[in-house]
């Protein structure tokens, strides 16, 4: 899959853009709507934020720093996570405990 992706990347139409033109997603996305991710999917929203997805669910947004931040100071701004949906918790994994039997009956 890897493999394909990076073929066709080196072998089809080159993309070149302008100096100091920020880049963009190919497609604008709804991170709610969005298809399935892979980790270490990144891209730029509209407004120059970075999106990098650590999982098929979860991705951290790195926001641009304010013009004229010194560059160590831009490196620690924190980066927001979130994740796309709300997995429900499993409700099997304490029905094997005697504590959790005792107060729980089947």
């Amino acid at each position: 899959m890897e493999a394909r992706r990076a073929s066709t990347a080196v072998t089809g139409a080159q993309k070149f853009r302008e100096f100091g033109q920020i880049p963009k997603a190919d497609v604008a996305r709804d991170l709610r709507a969005s298809p399935a991710h892979a980790a270490g999917e990144q891209y730029r929203d509209e407004d120059g934020t970075w999106i990098v997805w650590v999982s098929p669910h979860c991705f951290m947004v790195s926001e641009l720093p304010p013009l004229g931040m010194p560059d160590i100071l831009a490196r620690s701004l924190p980066t927001k996570t979130g994740c796309e949906g709300s997995p429900q918790p499993r409700g099997d994994l304490f029905k094997d405990l005697p504590a959790y039997q005792k107060y729980h009956p089947q």
